[in-house]
């Protein structure tokens, strides 16, 4: 039981960590493409050879966006393995309750099937006629 809910742990960051991913590859799109052909078009509205604008804007705004996307995904992995973990904690503890209460039961179950004086289980008295 232990090993399914770190299994449960494990697809739950997983499925956060692809979030993340999915919300940085739309902002990458948004700030690379969209920001750049802007950026390019001002720089060159103002003068600046298109060659240069396009410099500048790898220099400074993919620069910074590549340090920010990774410092993202830390993160993220980070903060999804502590929803993991909070998320699982009381299944973990509710599977626990669940095997004592069916061990108490298999146990209580066994005292019932066997006779007071000694005699065989009920269960096999049952079997043998």
């Amino acid at each position: 039981m232990r090993r399914r809910l770190r299994s449960l742990a494990t697809g739950i960051t997983a499925v956060s960590v692809v979030v993340a991913i999915c919300a940085i590859s739309i902002i990458a799109v948004g700030v690379l493409v969209v920001a750049q052909s802007t950026f390019n078009r001002l720089m060159v509205e103002a003068g600046t050879p298109a060659a240069d604008a396009q410099a500048m804007f790898d220099h400074s705004v993919a620069t910074i966006f590549a340090v920010a996307a990774a410092l993202a995904v830390v993160i993220s992995v980070a903060l999804a393995m502590g929803l993991a973990a909070l998320l699982s904690r009381p299944l973990r503890h509710m599977a626990v309750a669940a095997e004592r209460i069916a061990w108490a039961g298999r146990a209580r179950f066994a005292r019932r099937l066997v006779q007071p004086d000694g005699a065989e289980p009920c269960r096999a008295r049952a079997r043998a006629a």
